[in-house]
């Protein structure tokens, strides 16, 4: 299983098909080989996160990040939704 696990990593964060938000978990799993059910099961006991869970915290820090990015250098004036 260590080895799917790897797999995992390798086309979610290698390739950043997080970025893409019409990739799925279940088109991930059949990307490297596996049904999603028991990949699933090892993410949720090793990370406690659900692959599906896993790609919405990828995009939703990648969108915080391309926020950053585009409000320091471009100088824009979008409101920090932590005030």
């Amino acid at each position: 299983m260590d080895i799917l696990y790897e797999k995992f990593a390798a086309v979610l964060l290698g390739a950043k098909v997080y970025i893409d938000r019409s990739v799925t978990f279940r088109q991930i799993c059949s990307w490297i080989g596996t049904a999603p059910g028991p990949l699933d099961r090892m993410l949720s006991e090793e990370l406690g996160m659900c692959g599906d869970a896993i790609l919405s915290e990828l995009r939703r820090q990648y969108a915080e990040n391309l926020i950053f990015v585009l409000r320091s250098p471009a100088g824009l004036d979008l409101p920090d939704r932590n005030q």
